[in-house]
């Protein structure tokens, strides 16, 4: 059992490291959203195009990216479980940890896209909510 938690515990737990993280993060920062342009934080929250054009948006992208990122990183635990369990004999193989962890990072940042598409449908370019949504 030694050799074996010795052997395959440390690649096992970089491949899980990112996405418990991400799990992680999101889950603290749905409850609990950086606030708006806080120095103290200011490299924590969803920072990408039109989340900091006003305090509305902000506060609307940080619920919904994080909301997302919580079903992704999810989902990313699983789907990394059973890359490590399909591809066992790969698992010591430092190109196949990257490889992982390559997928992961590419999957961290695909929430941006439907929280623009959001900000975009519900708030105009200057961050005031568009008339008609509510």
């Amino acid at each position: 059992m030694k050799f074996f938690l010795i052997k395959y515990g440390f690649p096992i737990f970089w491949i899980l490291l990112l996405p418990f993280c991400m799990l992680i993060t999101s889950i603290k920062f749905a409850e609990n959203p950086p606030k708006y342009r806080n120095i103290r934080y200011q490299w924590s929250g969803y920072r990408f195009g039109r989340a900091g054009r006003s305090k509305e948006t902000w506060e609307f992208s940080q619920r919904y990216f994080f909301a997302i990122e919580q079903w992704i990183s999810f989902f990313e635990i699983l789907g990394s479980i059973a890359a490590i369990i399909k591809w066992w004999e790969r698992i010591l193989l430092i190109s196949f940890q990257l490889e992982v962890i390559a997928v992961q990072l590419v999957l961290l940042l695909i929430p941006a896209i439907p929280t623009e598409i959001m900000l975009h449908k519900l708030f105009d370019k200057n961050g005031k909510e568009k008339s008609g949504f509510k």
